[in-house]
């Protein structure tokens, strides 16, 4: 709960390790996506005083895509691929790994 918006200060998350591509949304407003380091967005804008609702989205990979598709009965993939990774092989980390801070910094 945000009990003052300080109008000298810009708000950012940042969502420390993300792996691949992080988008987020605050109050039904998007604010943007990171897919490189550092995973820091700009939450001023969308800031609001009291209850804020934050939503953040995290892609998997598409080597992990495939894998998990060639695991599965043909009827049920949502890929096709000649080639591909070995199945054999594990899933790269993927996902929110943080640790998922907001930072206030002086304008």
């Amino acid at each position: 709960m945000i009990k003052n918006i300080e109008k000298d200060v810009k708000y950012f998350i940042d969502l420390g390790t993300a792996r691949n591509i992080a988008k987020v949304k605050l109050n039904g407003i998007e604010v943007g996506g990171a897919w490189t380091p550092p995973y820091r967005l700009e939450l001023t804008k969308a800031l609001k005083k009291g209850n804020n609702k934050l939503e953040i989205k995290v892609t998997n990979n598409w080597v992990n895509r495939l894998i998990g598709d060639s695991r599965l009965p043909k009827e049920r993939r949502q890929t096709s691929a000649l080639f591909g990774p070995d199945q054999a092989e594990g899933l790269e980390s993927s996902g929110l790994f943080g640790p998922v801070k907001i930072e206030l910094i002086a304008r």
